[in-house]
């Protein structure tokens, strides 16, 4: 019966082991997301798109999200905007993910964001990566405008809250369920603990010690009330909650971003 004991805290101890990894670090369990850069408007040498591929694809590895970068000199009437978001449409591998576009035809930079990352930027952190990234290309820097908005996303990403919103849902939900299965473990290994020398002998005699007693009781409603109160089931559209404020684009998609800067 020791060993059985034994045995089962073993296993009991590598599987909340193993949890608590896959809790405090799910990042790294996810699928690895996508990374694309297409320079249909040229600006890039071959070098250039190199490292930018490279840069998205290693935070693409390491977040699970889709980073997407596109250049564009046609924009076939669009804004900069619902050009991303057509390309982000046509391209992504999935719903959480941001494109960002340089679009000579509007002179532009712009990016929009989708599913999670919509909570990680928020609308003032979207303003700060554009004001960066307009330092560049109004230089005419298109490969550092988009380095410096990749490393500015990466920055953000690293730090779920910017003190305007508080930290993300995901970061509240990691929280809560390591300090719930940590509650548990405490409360599982001190009952073992307090009870161990009595597991297998002791048994509790409930025919002798039990005892059942019935009381008879009566509800009678005297009076009742009801209130009414009109509850909000959809927030409308371009809200902004805990991360940037959204709108539906492209499809129907729900997508946030901001206003690009013009140059």
């Amino acid at each position: 019966m020791k060993k059985q004991i034994i045995r089962n805290r073993a296993g009991l101890s590598a599987a909340v082991f193993f949890s608590l990894l896959l809790f405090l670090n799910p990042t790294r369990t996810w699928a690895a997301g996508r990374a694309r850069v297409t320079d249909q408007a040229q600006l890039l040498d071959s070098g250039e798109e190199a490292e930018i591929q490279e840069k998205a694809q290693s935070m693409a590895n390491e977040w699970g999200y889709d980073f997407l970068v596109y250049t564009t000199e046609d924009a076939g009437g669009k804004s900069s905007g619902t050009c991303a978001e057509d390309y982000y449409l046509d391209n992504a591998s999935q719903d959480n993910g941001i494109v960002y576009i340089i679009d000579m035809d509007n002179r532009e930079v712009n990016l929009r964001t989708s599913g999670a990352m919509i909570d990680v930027l928020s609308d003032a952190r979207i303003d700060r990566i554009l004001d960066d990234a307009y330092e560049y290309v109004s230089d005419g820097e298109y490969a550092d405008t988009f380095l410096v908005m990749l490393d500015d996303t990466q920055t953000y990403l690293e730090k779920p809250g910017d003190g305007s919103h508080g930290p993300g849902l995901l970061s509240i939900a990691l929280i809560a369920a390591v300090l719930g299965m940590a509650g548990g473990i405490i409360f599982f290994f001190s009952v073992m603990a307090r009870y161990r020398m009595k597991t297998g002998t002791y048994r509790y005699d409930y025919r002798e010690n039990g005892a059942l007693k019935l009381n008879v009781q009566k509800d009678r409603m005297i009076n009742r009330f009801v209130t009414h109160r009109h509850i909000e089931r959809k927030p409308p559209e371009g809200h902004s909650g805990g991360g940037g404020s959204t709108h539906v684009g492209s499809g129907g998609h729900t997508f946030g971003g901001g206003k690009g800067r013009s140059f």
